[in-house]
């Protein structure tokens, strides 16, 4: 019986050109990239061409691209750091978001006080601009909103640019769970207010395992995982 996969929400399969690539690093490609030989540079310069690319795609510097092992980690790293850095003490988010974002905000409500406020989307999945800019008022900075893109059941694509724009007016930051549009659509990060996104290849015909952060300014941030250099010391 053949069968059609259509479940591309969910994960995609790999193209034929990345198969072909990931064989051939397997089987060329042994270094660590933080070692200095020419086996370690290989390794490294394979990694730094791939976060020029996607950088190229979101329209940003590589400087501002972190590679890490899947979106869920990501949205973590990113509320993970916004908490520990001490700026962050009130987070606005709606009751649809992936469990990436809402299980991560539960623990740090649980755990370090942080103020929790839900927007009511409407049955289509469409927040309203109004109630956002109405918490916004009343939290101003030292708020972190954090809102999915497009959403992976319902498909409901949140207006990016004016939401980032609502937050920029208020001194709030704007993360954004970009998984189901990176790869499929344009997304300019060069947005007033818009201060994080991430992202997971498998959802572009990648390969699983492999996530990524977008950060306006890192030198805001805190590792999720402490260890070596990688990843200029975020990861």
């Amino acid at each position: 019986m053949n069968r059609i996969y259509l479940d591309h929400a969910a994960s995609t399969p790999l193209l034929p050109e990345v198969i072909d690539t990931m064989i051939t690093s397997a089987r060329h490609v042994n270094g660590n990239p933080s070692s200095i030989h020419r086996e370690g540079v290989l390794a490294k310069n394979i990694i730094e061409e791939s976060r020029k690319s996607l950088a190229q795609f979101l329209h940003t510097s590589p400087s501002q691209v972190f590679f890490t092992s899947s979106a869920t980690e990501s949205n973590n790293f990113i509320i993970h750091s916004a908490v520990q850095a001490g700026n962050i003490k009130n987070i606005i988010t709606s009751p649809i978001e992936h469990p990436a974002i809402l299980n991560a905000i539960k623990f740090y409500n649980r755990n370090n006080n942080i103020n929790i406020s839900y927007l009511t989307p409407d049955s289509t999945g469409i927040i309203d601009l109004n109630e956002l800019e109405e918490k916004l008022k009343v939290f101003g900075k030292g708020t972190l909103v954090c809102l999915i893109h497009i959403h992976n059941e319902l498909g409901t694509m949140l207006p990016l640019v004016e939401v980032a724009q609502l937050c920029a007016t208020y001194g709030a930051d704007l993360h954004s769970d970009t998984v189901q549009s990176i790869g499929l659509m344009d997304v300019d990060v060069n947005v007033p207010g818009l201060t994080s996104i991430v992202g997971s290849a498998h959802k572009f015909n990648g390969p699983k395992g492999v996530g990524f952060v977008y950060l306006k300014d890192s030198s805001h941030y805190h590792p999720l995982l402490y260890g070596g250099p990688k990843e200029r010391n975020m990861r």
